[in-house]
């Protein structure tokens, strides 16, 4: 069986990208010898048959078949759609990131819906998208777990990686941060898990020349399912109002919150959006999430 290692190779200021492979042959590694010029952000199809990438105008998806150990002329992918960080996976299901109508931040992690001869693109939504950045992510093969890229609170620098879990009604757990022993106080990124789920590379380092790094996160993947998970907003509370002379009373629906560990024993609080303790007239009881308000106009004498 051949072995080829496939890297890409993209310069200081994001203007020249190359894909080059070492080939293992009279007991080492030769190389680097150039696959494609003017393409990254390249990703594995899990029989490793099809490479998929995009070329330095962005968004653009392409792929490339391997022949024997001959990999074809790369040809267009999922035409007229904003793709990015496109992964396969052994279900046959494709995941990728894209800046879609309605989404929550840049570069949603989405799934793409055939329907007749349209394809579109639908946001996985909250928790695992968020107001910020998820574009380069990671799915494992099973789908049991997504790696993304983000600069959400709760993390070290300025992009990390978090991990994300499938859940049984197949939406995801609220991201976790991988910790330390993988995340800098510059940008962590370009995540890939190899198919035994055994080990991370992924790239460090965005402003200066990055490196690309790799460690153990078996037990690490297992592990984090089993710590706290951070309860999240799932559904934005709407705007409400209240006119004079009439009671108003509204209770937070059990949709609003999501804790993933199951208990959904949430404690409420509730101040105005500058921090200030809520007005005289409006009330709110911390156990059953609701609020109560009277507002009256009270008439003026001369």
């Amino acid at each position: 069986m051949e072995k080829k290692f496939i890297k890409e190779e993209v310069n200081t200021n994001w203007t020249s990208f190359k894909f080059k492979y070492y080939k293992y042959y009279n007991n080492k590694w030769n190389g680097p010898l150039t696959l494609f010029n003017g393409f990254y952000c390249l990703s594995l199809s899990p029989d490793g048959s099809s490479i998929f990438f995009e070329n330095n105008n962005y968004n653009d998806s392409w792929i490339s078949s391997r022949q024997d150990t001959v990999w074809r002329p790369p040809l267009r992918f999922l035409k007229n759609l904003k793709v990015h960080s496109l992964n396969v996976t052994s279900l046959g299901n494709y995941y990728l990131s894209s800046n879609i109508a309605g989404g929550l931040g840049q570069r949603d992690i989405c799934k793409p819906i055939v329907a007749n001869s349209d394809t579109s693109l639908v946001g996985l939504g909250r928790p695992l998208n968020s107001r910020t950045n998820e574009g380069d992510f990671f799915i494992s093969n099973d789908e049991s777990f997504i790696i993304v890229m983000s600069n959400r609170s709760g993390g070290f620098g300025s992009t990390d990686l978090f991990l994300s879990y499938r859940k049984s009604n197949d939406t995801w757990t609220n991201p976790k941060n991988m910790g330390a022993s993988i995340n800098t106080s510059g940008d962590d990124f370009g995540p890939y898990v190899t198919t035994d789920n055994k080990y991370l590379f992924y790239e460090s380092g965005y402003s200066s020349p990055s490196s690309i790094y790799w460690i153990n996160v078996d037990e690490l993947i297992d592990s984090l399912r089993y710590t706290n998970f951070i309860p999240y907003l799932n559904r934005t509370i709407p705007n409400q109002s209240i006119d004079s002379n009439h009671v108003f009373n509204y209770t937070i629906p059990d949709s609003t919150f999501i804790d993933d560990d199951g208990n959904n024993t949430l404690t409420y609080s509730a101040t105005l959006g500058n921090g200030n303790p809520l007005p005289s007239w409006l009330s709110f009881a911390p156990a059953t999430g609701t609020f109560l308000a009277i507002q009256l106009t009270l008439p003026i004498y001369m």
